[in-house]
C-alpha cells in the first residue's frame, strides 16, 4: 500500500547543473546488473529551459523518508521533455540513469585477447570516460585471462554485462550527491542500507506508523533445478574428460520431485581444462538456486538500494525475521504540494517502494539474460602474419586472420588468436597439409555461431589474388598449384603444380617440379602405357638396381650415342641373337679373355686384315697373305685395353683380382709352361 505522508515538507528534491526545479512526481527502478532508470516530472516557473543544455549533464534526486533517513540517486540526463504549463508552472519530464546506460548506445564488432574480463571491462570503461572513482572491483576471485574474447555486434553495456553473467560477477552502484560509482564484486553478503537498516513489518491495516515500516510481505518458495553438468572438449588433450557436475544433495536446499534428478546440462562452455569447468559447474548451480527462496514486500522506506542488505524484525513467521538481500526496488513518489496553491485538491505526498529480496546468505549468480550474438553464416577473412613472412602457422597448422569487421587489427601476427585450418584428411601422422598463406583470403565459420571459436573451412580467390589460369576458358583443368616461397612481391615465383585436363580429346595429367621430385615405393611400381613415352633428361641418370632386370622388346630398339659407352659386368655376360650380330668400329675392337677366347662357327670363319685373310671352314684352313709365317719370330699386336667407367654414386663394391688359384689349375690341367698372371707379374 501506499503511506501517506505529511505534506508540509519538500520530501523530493532535485539539482541539476542548470534550472531551478520542483520535483512533483517520480517514479524508478533499480535491479542488480542493471542500469538503474528514474523518470522525473519536475516543474518550474520557467517555460524557456534550454533542455539540450541539460542531456548528458549529472543531477541528483534525493528521496527522504519517514525514518528520517535520505536517499540519493545520481546520474546523468538522458532524455528531457517539455511537457503543460499551467498558470505560473511549466512541467518537464527528465530521465535520470547511470553513466554506465550510455554504454548501450555504443555498439562495436572488436577482438580482445588474453585478458581476463576484468580487464577488459576495465579497458572499456576507461575508454568511455569512466574515471578511478567511478567504478571499483570487489572481487574475491582471481579471473583467468582469455585468450580470445570478441565482442560481436554488441553493445558496450550488452557486452559488459554478458561477461559479467559469464563470470558470476554482479555490479551495482553506490551514490553520492555528486557523483555515483559502478561496482563490481562477486562475494557473498552485502553492506546495510544506509541509515537503520532493522526494518519493523506493520502490516497495512488501518493504522499508522510514525516511523518508516514493512508493511506489506510475500514469501516465495520453489522448485528450481538442483544439478549442472557442462561438456567441452579440448582439441590440445583429446582424451581428457571435461564433463562436470554439480549436484545439491540438500533436499531443503533444493526440494524436488522424489527420485527426479533436475539437472541442465548445456554445450559447449568456456573452460579448456577440469578446474575451471568445476567452476562453472558451481556458479551454475547457484545461479539456479539464487531465486529458490525470495520475498517481495511494499514499504514507505525510500533507502533500499540492490545488492544492499536490510532486517525484517517482528513479523509471525519467525524464519523471515532476519537479513535480506535486494534484488530489486521499484519507486514512486508524488509531491503534489510544490506546485503551491495550484496543487489538485485531495492529492497529498506520498512515496512507496516495492522491493524483491533474497536471504543474505544465498550467493547471488545473474541470470544469462545477455547470450552473445552468434554468427549465423560464414565469413571470409585474410590470413596475416609478422612482416617479412609469408606463411605463419603454430605446430597445429593454425593461423592468424583479419576479418573485414575488425577496425583494430594491423594484418599482423597479433590480429586475431590461432585459427585451426581444415584439411583434406586429417589422421596421426597423416593427412593432408596445405597452410593457407598470408594475405589469402580464406572462409571462416564458427562452431556452434560462436564468434570465439572461428574455423577455417575454405579457401576464395579474390581480385588481386586469381586462379592460376584464365577463366572460362581453362574450365575444364582441376589444378593443385603451389608457389616458392620465400621471394619479393611482383617478381617471377617458380612454382609446383598437379594438373588434370578434362577437355575432351586433351585429357592429360600435367606435373611440374620446380626442383626435385623424390618418389618412395615399397613395393611394385607398374606402369601400362598404351601409346609412346618420351623422356629427355638434360643432365645425368642414375639408375641402382639391387636385384634383377628383365626388359622384353616387341619391336625394333635404336639406340644413339654420342659419347662413350661404358659397361662393367661383375659376373658372366650372355647374349643371344637369332639372327645377324654386326659391329662396327672405326678404328679398333680389342677383346681380352683372362683364360680362354672361343670364336665359333658353324659354316665358316674369317680374319681379314691389311689385305690378308685367313678362313677356316669345312673345306680347310685358307690363309693368304704378302707372306704366311709360322714359328718365326716376331710378335703379336697389342690392343687398347677395356677401362670401363663406373657409375658415379654406386654402391657396388670393388672388384677383386682375378683368382690366381684358378689360372695355376687351368694351367696345370693344359699342360701350360708358364702362368700367364705369374708371367705377367714378371
Amino acid at each position: 500500500m501506499t503511506q501517506m505522508l505529511a505534506a508540509n515538507a519538500s520530501w523530493f528534491n532535485f539539482t541539476a547543473q542548470s534550472g531551478d526545479f520542483g520535483v512533483y512526481a517520480f517514479s524508478g527502478f533499480e535491479e542488480v546488473c542493471k542500469p538503474y532508470e528514474f523518470s522525473i516530472e519536475l516543474v518550474s516557473r520557467s517555460a524557456n529551459v534550454d533542455l539540450t543544455a541539460l542531456l548528458g549533464t549529472p543531477a541528483c534526486l534525493s528521496i527522504a523518508d519517514r525514518s528520517g533517513g535520505e536517499r540519493l540517486v545520481h546520474g546523468l540526463i538522458r532524455e528531457m521533455e517539455q511537457l503543460h504549463t499551467a498558470n505560473r508552472f511549466t512541467h518537464y519530464r527528465c530521465s535520470l540513469v547511470p553513466r554506465l546506460w550510455f554504454l548501450g548506445q555504443i555498439r562495436d564488432h572488436r577482438i580482445f585477447q588474453n585478458l581476463s574480463v576484468v580487464e577488459i571491462i576495465q579497458r572499456i570503461l576507461k575508454e568511455q570516460g569512466f574515471t578511478a572513482d567511478g567504478s571499483s572491483f570487489k572481487l574475491s576471485y582471481s579471473y583467468e585471462p582469455r585468450e580470445y574474447c570478441v565482442q560481436y555486434g554488441e553493445t558496450d553495456l550488452h557486452f559488459i554485462t554478458r561477461l559479467c553473467e559469464e563470470e558470476g560477477i554482479y555490479f551495482y552502484f553506490e551514490h553520492n550527491r555528486d557523483s555515483h560509482c559502478l561496482c563490481f564484486c562477486d562475494r557473498e553478503g552485502g553492506p546495510k542500507i544506509p541509515g537503520q537498516s532493522d526494518l519493523r513489518f506493520f502490516p497495512g491495516s488501518g493504522q499508522r506508523s510514525d516511523t518508516a515500516v514493512i508493511n506489506r510481505l510475500t514469501l516465495h518458495e520453489q522448485v528450481n533445478s538442483n544439478a549442472a553438468a557442462y561438456r567441452e572438449w579440448n582439441f590440445r588433450k583429446p582424451r581428457l574428460d571435461l564433463e562436470v557436475r554439480d549436484k545439491e544433495e540438500d533436499k531443503q536446499a533444493a526440494p524436488a520431485p522424489p527420485g527426479m534428478l533436475l539437472e541442465q546440462y548445456a554445450y559447449p562452455h568456456l573452460y579448456q581444462l577440469r578446474k575451471p569447468g568445476e567452476r562453472y559447474a558451481k556458479l551454475q548451480l547457484s545461479r539456479q538456486l539464487t531465486f529458490r527462496q525470495w520475498i517481495d514486500c511494499t514499504s514507505d522506506v525510500a533507502r533500499f538500494l540492490p545488492s544492499y542488505v536490510f532486517s525484517i524484525d517482528d513479523h509471525p513467521r519467525a524464519a523471515l525475521n532476519g537479513r535480506w538481500w535486494v534484488v530489486t526496488v521499484r519507486h514512486e513518489g508524488q509531491q503534489p504540494g510544490v506546485l503551491e496553491h495550484e496543487a489538485p485538491d485531495g492529492r497529498g505526498l506520498h512515496y512507496a517502494s516495492r522491493v524483491a529480496a533474497i536471504p543474505e546468505m544465498t550467493r547471488f549468480i545473474p541470470a544469462l539474460e545477455h547470450p552473445k550474438n552468434l554468427v549465423l553464416d560464414k565469413q571470409t577473412t585474410h590470413v596475416t602474419g609478422p612482416k617479412g613472412e609469408e606463411i605463419y602457422p603454430d605446430k597445429y597448422g593454425r593461423v592468424k586472420v583479419q576479418f573485414h569487421w575488425d577496425r583494430e587489427g594491423q594484418y599482423n601476427e597479433k590480429t586475431s588468436c590461432w585459427v585451426r585450418a581444415s584439411q583434406e584428411w586429417a589422421g596421426g601422422k597423416y593427412g593432408t597439409m596445405a597452410i593457407p598463406r598470408i594475405g589469402h583470403e580464406v572462409v571462416v565459420s564458427f562452431l556452434e555461431g560462436d564468434p570465439d571459436r572461428p574455423l577455417i573451412t575454405g579457401r576464395v580467390y579474390h581480385e588481386l589474388n586469381m586462379p592460376p589460369y584464365e577463366l572460362p576458358a581453362h574450365k575444364t583443368r582441376t589444378v593443385f598449384k603451389s608457389m616458392s616461397t620465400p621471394g619479393k612481391e611482383n617478381e617471377a615465383r617458380g612454382f609446383n603444380e598437379f594438373r588434370v585436363e578434362d577437355k575432351k580429346g586433351q585429357e592429360e595429367i600435367y606435373v611440374h617440379a620446380e626442383k626435385d621430385v623424390n618418389a618412395h615405393v615399397k613395393n611394385d611400381w607398374k606402369e601400362h602405357i598404351l601409346h609412346d613415352r618420351h623422356r629427355t633428361v638434360d643432365n645425368f641418370t642414375y639408375t641402382l638396381t639391387k636385384g634383377e632386370t628383365h626388359e622384353t622388346l616387341k619391336q625394333p630398339r635404336k639406340t644413339e650415342l654420342f659419347a662413350n659407352d661404358n659397361r662393367t659386368v661383375h659376373a658372366d655376360s650372355h647374349t643371344k641373337v637369332d639372327g645377324k650380330w654386326l659391329g662396327k668400329a672405326g678404328t679398333e675392337i680389342h677383346l681380352e679373355g683372362g683364360l680362354k677366347i672361343v670364336l665359333e662357327a658353324g659354316a665358316e670363319l674369317t680374319l681379314k686384315a691389311g689385305g690378308s685373310w685367313l678362313t677356316i671352314n669345312g673345306a680347310g684352313v685358307s690363309a693368304d697373305g704378302a707372306a704366311v709365317c709360322l714359328n718365326s719370330g716376331g710378335g703379336p699386336g697389342d690392343g687398347t685395353p677395356a677401362v670401363p667407367l663406373l657409375p658415379e654414386g654406386s654402391l657396388s663394391p670393388p672388384v677383386p683380382p682375378p683368382p690366381t688359384i684358378h689360372c695355376l689349375a687351368y694351367a696345370y690341367k693344359n699342360a701350360a709352361c708358364v702362368c700367364e698372371i705369374c708371367n705377367k707379374n714378371q
